[in-house]
């Protein structure tokens, strides 16, 4: 009896540490001292691996702008957790890393993955636009450049540049003078 009682006075302590350490770490958080939050959740975590605490040091590393390590840990979360509102929430903020890093193609990729499990959320659904409307943006972007780019390597385009000579408008009422003439009907 002792030693069932020992057993269990270990465990109820050890998840005890683990509440301690996340609790510490949530009052960081909200104080804005993350970096402080984050060390408190990973004790947490190594007391006993919980979906939410994994979820909380994700958001400390993203506040943190540690958008890599942030991902890992919400991609974590989203792959183990049953509940759809963390695997929303988890690939709703890897949209927002993405975001961040003006990365339009991945954060476009979570937020619709967001969505499939929580359809009806405004904030995912405004971030996605967004970030669709941002990638339009910078498409459009690139493609001026890229026409720029081949502007630059087109020869012809040199040459066409190169006019209006001095002399154009003469060479267009030639031209303008020929056409004419070869429509006119032949004289008898």
């Amino acid at each position: 009896i002792l030693l069932i009682c020992i057993v269990f006075c270990t465990q109820t302590l050890h998840a005890q540490i683990k509440d301690v350490h996340a609790y510490n770490g949530n009052k960081l958080y909200a104080k804005g001292q993350y970096k402080e939050a984050g060390a408190e959740y990973q004790a947490a975590l190594q007391a006993k691996k919980n979906h939410e605490t994994q979820y909380n040091l994700g958001n400390a590393l993203y506040q943190q702008k540690n958008y890599e390590e942030a991902n890992k840990h919400y991609e974590s979360v989203a792959r183990n957790t049953k509940e759809k509102s963390l695997q929303s929430i988890s690939n709703h903020n890897i949209g927002n890393s993405y975001l961040e890093q003006k990365k339009w193609d991945e954060a476009i990729q979570y937020y619709k993955q967001s969505l499939k499990e929580n359809p009806s959320s405004k904030d995912t659904k405004y971030n996605l636009a967004y970030a669709q409307a941002m990638k339009k943006n910078q498409d459009q972007k690139d493609n001026k450049k890229d026409q720029k780019d081949q502007d630059k390597k087109d020869p012809n385009l040199e040459a066409i540049k190169a006019r209006p000579t001095p002399d154009f408008d003469k060479d267009l009422l030639n031209i303008s003078n020929n056409i004419v003439s070869s429509n006119a009907k032949p004289k008898r």
